[in-house]
């Protein structure tokens, strides 16, 4: 199969006119714009090329901005995340005890009231993370906090106090609506 000599000018569709003129003489775009040619340097060409009529070429597009985050927000202490609870007690997302740097067999303490567990190292503790890093509850903890299997929640990590809290969504729930109550200035029902 052989390539004509000639281009074909019907069949460029997409090009400038000044584009069409150089494929009609035979230059090609490496001939005009060398490799080390910037995009400044390629349209101020173009725009010599072109005649006084036409639409103004315009600049060069140099990126998206960068959104500027907003320091004076400070962070928050905890990692948090919402997880749920098998039924032997092992909590699925290990990502808190990652975070407190709690190795596999760590001694812990944990201590809970009706829907709260509080978690934290202790020296010969009568609990452990488990061998394969995930935080245990045991079935009385689990039945003093109410909790069953499937329930969904919410860790708190505070690496800089070394202590875990886990909430259930009714806890949860009881203390979004006392916050926002306070905000509006209501009493709680």
């Amino acid at each position: 199969m052989s390539r004509p000599t000639q281009p074909d000018l019907g069949s460029v569709s997409h090009t400038t006119r000044v584009d069409a003129d150089r494929l009609a003489t035979g230059e090609t775009y490496a001939q005009t714009n060398p490799p080390h040619a910037s995009p400044e340097t390629h349209l101020a060409r173009l725009a010599a090329d072109s005649p006084a009529t036409s639409e103004p070429i315009p600049a060069p597009i140099r990126g998206l901005p960068i959104a500027r985050l907003d320091s004076s927000k400070s962070s928050s202490q905890a990692h948090y995340v919402v997880t749920t609870i098998d039924s032997r007690g092992r909590l699925a997302d290990r990502s808190p005890l990652r975070v407190l740097r709690w190795p596999a067999g760590m001694p812990i303490r944990v201590s809970a009231t009706s829907g709260t567990v509080i978690v934290f190292p202790q020296a010969a503790g009568p609990e452990s993370v488990t061998s394969q890093g995930h935080l245990r509850l045991c079935p009385d903890i689990r039945r003093t906090s109410r909790i069953d299997a499937g329930d969904r929640l919410l860790m708190a990590a505070y690496r800089g106090r070394g202590l875990l809290i886990v909430l259930t969504m009714p806890v949860l729930d009881e203390m979004m609506q006392a916050y926002h109550l306070g905000l509006l200035g209501e009493a709680s029902p």
